[in-house]
């Protein structure tokens, strides 16, 4: 047990089910989640996803211009724009995943309470060394590896069980399975264009059903629409939230919380039984 971020990581004050789970049932029980605190989910991002969408309907305008209608153009702009919103977006569903993991009853103010104390580290520690890696390191194969793989697990290790330097790298180590990482962000992948590919459609039914002008522009795969743009943030919650049932999928393995958890509340009840004399 140790302090972290503001939370007592206290293995019997674990609110999921744990047990060892394939890469397909980590997703779902994703699903399972984002169903059970889909209120707070909306209440908490929903006003970032809607100042997103106000700063990047202005840029791509701003771009429209400058670029005279160049798409492919206004598109490379604003890939790393939409990169770093969608890392920012990260940093509160991070603090609620934690929260949700071991507090029965958790409070917005205590997510944004969370999410503001730890804007910075996260921005320095995270956001920026991701962001430099995957955009102007991006064609040395060994930034992405160091982030996809490698780092997968750094957010967990540096803001939850609060370690440094030397500690945290071996940690990171023990946790991490390239194989095991590789095959969930190729889930991930297909996923994501499956997914971008139903929601679109599904948009261009109903623009077509109401007889929308032109609604091609808005269902494009393409970072200049808006509507794009939001199907990328909402996946990105899901995938925030897949990936740290990933990190405690890893622990449950490594640790055996599952046992661990078991055992605990097993002499829990054997205790709390009045002996009869």
């Amino acid at each position: 047990m140790f302090w972290a971020g503001g939370l007592i990581l206290d293995v019997r004050r674990i609110q999921y089910e744990l047990r060892k789970r394939r890469a397909d049932e980590i997703l779902d029980f994703a699903f399972v989640v984002i169903r059970e605190k889909l209120g707070q989910i909306l209440r908490v991002l929903l006003p970032i996803v809607v100042f997103f969408l106000l700063v990047d309907a202005g840029l791509i305008a701003l771009l429209s211009q400058l670029s005279e209608g160049d798409e492919a153009l206004d598109q490379i702009f604003m890939f790393p724009v939409i990169l770093i919103q969608v890392m920012l977006l990260q940093i509160p569903v991070f603090h609620m995943n934690a929260r949700w993991l071991f507090e029965a009853d958790v409070r917005d103010r205590s997510i944004w309470k969370d999410t503001w104390r730890t804007l910075f580290p996260f921005l320095f520690r995270i956001v920026l060394p991701y962001f430099i890696q995957l955009t102007i390191l991006a064609p040395l194969l060994i930034s992405l590896w160091n982030v996809l793989i490698r780092g997968f697990y750094r957010p967990e290790v540096l803001f939850l069980e609060g370690l440094r330097g030397k500690d945290m790298r071996k940690r990171i180590s023990s946790l991490t399975s390239a194989l095991q990482v590789f095959t969930f962000w190729l889930f991930h992948i297909i996923l994501f264009w499956i997914a971008m590919f139903l929601g679109l459609t599904f948009f261009e039914s109903v623009f077509e059903l109401l007889r929308v002008q032109n609604f091609e522009v808005y269902t494009s795969f393409s970072l200049t629409s808006l509507l794009f743009i939001f199907l990328i943030f909402l996946y990105s919650i899901f995938f925030a939230v897949s990936r740290f049932l990933f990190y405690v999928d890893a622990r449950t393995f490594l640790e055996g919380w599952d046992l661990e958890l078991q055992f605990i509340r097993g002499l829990d009840e054997m205790t709390s039984q009045k002996r009869i004399t």
